[in-house]
């Protein structure tokens, strides 16, 4: 019984926080966001059309949580992704892909852990509005 209810909740869990939300989603205005979530990184297009905000959530059960964000050229959220707890940062953004570096830390668990916690977190989002996402993945990130 124990195990059914842990599998119920790792399986909620992860559906609520799948990728893109697309029937919750509720756009935004990034002053807003400023004031209701941690700031990490901005990054504007190489057009400078659109630009994305990182952000992390530490209230209620969404604690640590990252969140990206896209916004049109007026502030106002277009698409967002939910990713776990682990570093993220925009390397690079050209006109049709976004070059992310995402990390677990290397104190979190053995490297079958750290491998299965970041794949689960950033291989579901793999476009947001319409810009692919490739990742460099470090499964041993050091804090320097």
């Amino acid at each position: 019984m124990t195990k059914l209810l842990l599998i119920l909740f790792v399986f909620s869990f992860f559906s609520c926080h799948d990728g893109k939300i697309k029937n919750d989603f509720l756009s935004s205005r990034y002053n807003d966001d400023l004031i209701h979530l941690q700031f990490e990184q901005k990054v504007n297009s190489p057009d400078g059309k659109k630009f994305i905000g990182i952000f992390y959530d530490d209230s209620k059960s969404m604690s640590g949580i990252k969140i990206i964000k896209l916004y049109n050229a007026d502030s106002l959220s277009v698409d967002e992704l939910y990713y776990g707890a682990h570093p993220l940062l925009i390397e690079n953004w050209n006109d049709s892909v976004i070059l992310m570096k995402a990390g677990v830390f290397s104190a979190h668990g053995d490297s079958v852990f750290r491998k299965l916690y970041l794949d689960g977190s950033v291989d579901k989002n793999t476009s947001i509005g319409e810009y692919k996402i490739e990742y460099k993945k470090d499964y041993n990130f050091q804090n320097h």
